[in-house]
């Protein structure tokens, strides 16, 4: 399990490594993640599956 705040961490990071805008918006149950033109939801647990934040960063392109 992946804490929720270090996977928020992992994003910001990969969108400064790669020089990108990094945005978020929060929503009803989730939030919104913009690594450059890369789009993602995150939900709002404290722990996230090991497999769901893989998955997460692939979508970002990591």
């Amino acid at each position: 399990m992946v804490k929720r705040k270090e996977l928020m961490k992992r994003l910001r990071n990969a969108a400064k490594d790669r020089g990108l805008e990094f945005t978020e918006t929060e929503g009803a149950n989730h939030t919104r993640v913009w690594v450059g033109e890369a789009y993602t939801t995150v939900p709002r647990h404290s722990e996230i599956d090991d497999l769901l934040a893989k998955k997460i960063m692939k979508q970002i392109g990591e």
